[in-house]
């Protein structure tokens, strides 16, 4: 009998005992709420992403305002649009991008080309609404436009260096 007082109250104590919190949820369906921020993506950044991602690549392979004459990639847009970032891609060595920038009228334009791989293209030729043409320049230009009108930006291989033509790139222009 004194056994059984004795193993009464652990008896009792074991049945209490809670189930183990499980943090593993099981239920595939709820959601986890975190008061963390999301990180913050520069501009930069953004349209890098924008630019290289596969529903925009999908989008400017189809083509809007894009056509492809003899190997020559040829965009069309509005200088009324700026400031823009437009991609696309080389697939072959003797490439070209031709932006033809219509309604100019601000004085100056900011071009950059960014690649998402180490690529050998540079602006290489701006042709003012003259009929004039100037180059070649880098990957980067600030360019002035005195005259109003239509703007050419060409893009292309540099012949005074090595590497490869061939990938994605986007053009940025303000």
């Amino acid at each position: 009998m004194k056994k059984l007082i004795f193993l009464l109250p652990l008896l009792l104590m074991a049945c209490k005992k809670d189930a183990p919190i499980n943090n593993n949820v099981e239920n595939k369906d709820s959601v986890a709420v975190s008061n963390t921020p999301p990180a913050e993506v520069s501009a930069d950044e953004k349209d890098s992403i924008i630019a290289h991602s596969k529903a925009v690549e999908k989008v400017l392979d189809e083509g809007i305002n894009r056509d492809v004459i003899e190997g020559e990639i040829v965009r069309t847009a509005d200088a009324s649009m700026l400031p823009f970032t437009i991609g696309d891609q080389f697939t072959n060595d003797g490439q070209k991008f031709t932006l033809k920038l219509k309604n100019v009228s601000k004085s100056n334009l900011n071009i950059s080309v960014k690649t998402k791989a180490p690529m050998n293209i540079r602006i290489n030729q701006i042709k003012y609404p003259d009929g004039s043409f100037d180059g070649p320049y880098g990957q980067t230009l600030n360019l002035k436009t005195p005259q109003k009108g239509e703007y050419w930006i060409i893009l292309g291989k540099n012949l005074m260096a090595d590497g490869n033509v061939k990938g994605h790139f986007s053009i940025k222009v303000n």
